[in-house]
């Protein structure tokens, strides 16, 4: 995890605004809420990506992800589509 932490770190640095993609499949994991710590320390604006939600009982799921404390949360559909 540290050479992902450090990946991490750098792209907030560069970036405006950052985009975080999660998986509505997976739920929440401890990677999740540990990246979420990173971009919430940040200050930076950040819009949640909830993938993969492409019916309603997967839109349902996706409000678990409010749990990460970002006020720009979205469901999106596969980014294979």
């Amino acid at each position: 995890h540290l050479a992902f932490r450090s990946q991490v770190k750098i792209a907030i640095e560069e970036a405006a605004v950052l985009v975080f993609m999660v998986d509505v499949t997976t739920g929440i994991t401890d990677l999740d809420a540990e990246v979420a710590d990173l971009l919430r320390r940040s200050k930076k604006p950040v819009v949640l990506a909830v993938n993969k939600v492409d019916n309603s009982q997967r839109l349902f799921e996706a409000n678990e992800f409010w749990a990460l404390g970002f006020e720009q949360t979205f469901p999106s559909v596969s980014c294979l589509h």
